[in-house]
């Protein structure tokens, strides 16, 4: 089974993941860090904040980039129901 290794970079800090991890292929770990991303982006939310800019870059076992998925949330909140 092929190793692949997440990074994750947002607004605050960049983490490096030196350990890999076992996934079946170049899809499941796409899905592996869409799941992640949500999840972050939930607790941020949850948290309080209403910008969050965050990337997951996947690297294949020989450490060459692969896959990059980014999401990028604006909330915007407003108590008028007419506003955009």
């Amino acid at each position: 089974m092929p190793r692949f290794f997440l990074h994750m970079v947002n607004d605050e800090m960049s983490t490096v993941d030196e350990e890999g991890m076992d996934l079946p292929d170049l899809k499941a770990a796409c899905d592996y860090a869409r799941e992640t991303l949500g999840a972050i982006i939930g607790d941020e939310l949850r948290g309080g904040r209403n910008l969050i800019h965050l990337s997951i870059m996947i690297d294949d076992d020989s450490r060459a980039r692969v896959a990059n998925i980014k999401a990028v949330t604006n909330v915007v909140m407003s108590t008028s129901p007419f506003s955009a």
